[in-house]
């Protein structure tokens, strides 16, 4: 639990009742937008193998109202509708008038007592091992007042179903209700206390009713020893009720464990970082509303230097025991260097990129499985003036099993993209040309793989344009693997004026196996959207971001970490912003047509690799973002827990969302239910100069990662395809 849980409130707690109120602050601000979409697949071949389930013409009309009354800085009431008129079998399940969103939110932090109270769509989170989840139900916070040097307290209340869909909502199916005590003194730090209990019904014979109490205590403190700054933290939980069961419900039944969590962050001389932590969650700690993997204890330590002239260099030791609480346990350990910045100069400008090189040694005590794998994973990107730039990358991959002998593996795999900013009339982007190989050696898959692609994104104060296209060629040598080309070309294009914009979507899918039947399947989507509001402004797409006056100040120390998604801001000069990245230590950044990246891990719990991304138009920034990616070879669940690790980051830094909205499942599918907008992950805050979120977009060349941006205003959040690009 942080101390971020009050950080909404607290401004309102230091002032005395009633004592700020706006005199222009009264009237209603009413924001929103009707989208009309009709969609039209086509699926001719191997319908199994399309990615598309359903053929002919889809259509469906959403719409997103949001109502704002501020009756003074600190007291505020917020209303969101979403919903819509449904005819597709894509859009959503039912057919006909859907609610999907209802949110009611009102803060008042400048009466007596500072209070929060929020009903409908709203998301409860205590702690990443307690309780993190979106509910449909009511949530309270009250925040006394302390005494001049008194402790501050924090109560927070809330009480929901875990459910999708407004028009199948069922308290008995899966409810949760909770509550949480949160101290606060100063220097000392933090200390909690939160308690949550769930009851699920049994969804059919086979299966039991359950329900589960979760308890913890949770303490962090923040210390400064010499150059040291130190940040403590840790907790304690308990479990005890019921769970599913791995193999018989009954086996789930009155059960009791504990989950242990204790880190420590260290920073020093501006440039040494460290981390250190421990977590033990036991076989039967499985509370609903965390994201914790049960049955396992990690060791993880991690080790960082930011050296002067741009290069970060980290090293980590990570060790996790599954199955630690059973019979067979299942070691994984991983050493690895990481580095990361300014590479080397060339005449022509610096050399960024990155250098990963890691070995992950898994053996249980059964020696059923004994496997190593070696990894050495080299980026770069080599300038060539100021309009263009080469991208490469080199990944070397072993594996050596000692149990299954045909299981060793060698893969090599080469990646080049050249990216040439180009400009035509009013327009201004980039055109990027690449082609990837990869040859695996041995191992059931052995083959190679070509696959070349090329990207253009075209832009303008009103058009904007994107388009690219990818052919995979998989050669497989053996005689019972199947060789498969296949083809896939994506299309966006959206006219936007007055209150109004006019867009395409076109998707094409071709899939040629060497034994099989063909797969053709396309899309074209045509839509309409109007954005209205009162006052009238102008729209979230059209928002213009030179007109902003943001608050962040560039003045003073910018440690490279969460922070910089909000000290840089839409609206700043893009060379303040430059100057100021490069006093406090960032590498020499790439330019992607009116995109600056910078290869920089700001979250230290994040191994993926992380980018900073800066686009701006007339001198003047538009938006910040951080892109991280995920695994190649990540499974679902590994994929779900980068996500929450780093909504928790920006929970602990920036307190409660003003808006989440999630839908669908991290499945063995989940790629391909983000390219379908099955699964939507989208959390955002308010930040005085815009809106931060957090989620996974859309892209126009199907690939998934997790972005954070900071901009003037976003799209609703069923329109996914938000994703920056030109950031590959």
């Amino acid at each position: 639990m942080s101390r971020a849980v009050c950080s909404a409130l607290i401004a309102g707690m230091a002032l005395p009742a009633g004592a700020a109120h706006a005199a222009d602050a009264d009237a209603w601000e009413i924001t929103g937008s009707n989208t009309a979409r009709v969609e039209y697949y086509n699926i001719s071949g191997d319908d199994t193998a399309s990615p598309y389930a359903f053929d002919g013409t889809q259509a469906f009309n959403e719409f997103n109202l949001n109502t704002t009354r501020r009756y003074s800085p600190y007291r505020t009431f917020r209303g969101q509708l979403m919903g819509l008129v449904n005819d597709s079998d894509y859009r959503f399940p039912d057919d006909g008038l859907q609610a999907e969103r209802v949110n009611l939110y009102y803060e008042d932090g400048s009466g007596p007592m500072p209070l929060r109270l929020e009903g409908g769509d709203t998301f409860s989170y205590l702690s990443y091992r307690t309780f993190q989840r979106s509910l449909k139900g009511a949530q309270f916070e009250l925040q006394p007042r302390p005494e001049v040097g008194g402790a501050r307290h924090s109560l927070l209340f809330f009480s929901g179903a875990n459910q999708v869909q407004w028009n199948d909502w069922d308290w008995s199916a899966d409810n949760s209700s909770g509550a949480s005590w949160l101290v606060e003194q100063g220097a000392l730090g933090s200390l909690s206390f939160n308690l949550v209990y769930n009851d699920l019904e049994a969804a059919d014979a086979g299966t039991l009713d359950q329900s589960q109490w979760v308890s913890s205590l949770a303490g962090e403190t923040n210390v400064t020893l010499g150059s040291h700054n130190i940040n403590l933290e840790a907790e304690y939980a308990y479990f005890d009720g019921d769970h599913a069961g791995d193999f018989d419900p009954e086996d789930g039944q009155d059960r009791d464990d504990s989950g242990i969590y204790a880190q420590l962050i260290g920073q020093a001389y501006r440039q040494l970082s460290y981390r250190l932590r421990y977590e033990e969650y036991g076989y039967d700690f499985r509370p609903r509303g965390s994201v914790v993997f049960n049955d396992r204890r990690s060791y993880e330590g991690h080790l960082g230097w930011q050296f002067q002239r741009g290069v970060s260099l980290r090293g980590r030791v990570q060790a996790y025991e599954d199955r630690w609480d059973s019979v067979n346990q299942l070691d994984t350990d991983i050493y690895g260097l990481d580095l990361t910045g300014n590479l080397f100069a060339l005449d022509t400008g610096t050399v960024t990129g990155r250098v990963r090189v890691f070995r992950e040694e898994v053996e249980d005590a059964f020696n059923s499985i004994d496997r190593d794998t070696d990894v050495i994973d080299a980026s770069a990107n080599l300038p060539f003036g100021q309009q263009t730039s080469l991208d490469l990358r080199a990944a070397w991959r072993s594996t050596d099993d000692a149990v299954l002998t045909d299981a060793d593996e060698d893969t090599l795999e080469l990646d080049a993209t050249l990216n040439r900013q180009i400009r035509w009339g009013a327009f201004s982007g980039a055109i990027s040309p690449g082609i990837s190989y990869r040859d695996i050696d041995a191992g059931p898959s052995q083959g190679d793989d070509w696959s070349p692609t090329i990207a253009i994104n075209l832009s303008s104060a009103a058009h904007s344009f994107r388009a690219s296209y990818n052919y995979l060629d998989q050669n497989r040598d053996a005689a019972t693997a199947q060789s498969v080309s296949t083809q896939a070309a994506s299309l966006h294009y959206h006219y936007a004026f007055a209150r109004h914009e006019l867009g395409i979507d076109a998707n094409w899918y071709d899939r040629e196996p060497n034994a099989a039947e063909d797969t053709q399947a396309s899309r074209v989507s045509v839509y309409w959207t109007w954005y209205f509001d009162r006052p009238a402004t102008s729209s979230a797409l059209a928002a213009a971001p030179s007109r902003l006056s943001p608050a962040a100040s560039l003045d003073g120390p910018m440690p490279l970490d969460a922070g910089v998604l909000t000290r840089l801001s839409p609206g700043q000069s893009v060379d303040a912003v430059l100057a100021k990245m490069a006093a406090s230590g960032a590498p020499a950044p790439s330019r992607q047509g009116e995109v600056i990246i910078y290869e920089l891990p700001l979250l230290a719990s994040v191994t993926q690799r992380q980018r900073v991304a800066i686009t701006h138009r007339a001198g003047i920034v538009d938006k910040v973002a951080l892109v991280v990616d995920f695994a190649d070879d990540g499974a679902p669940q590994t994929a779900q827990q980068t996500f929450e690790q780093m909504r928790d980051v920006l929970l602990r830094r920036e307190g409660a969302p003003a808006a989440t909205f999630e839908t669908g499942e991290f499945d063995a599918d989940y790629r391909t239910a983000v390219n379908s907008n099955r699964l939507i992950r989208n959390v955002e805050w308010q930040t005085g100069q815009g809106v931060l979120r957090l989620g996974i977009p859309r892209r126009i060349d199907s690939s998934v990662r997790i972005e954070v941006q900071h901009a003037p205003a976003f799209a609703p959040p069923r329109n996914t395809l938000w994703s920056i690009d030109e950031v590959r």
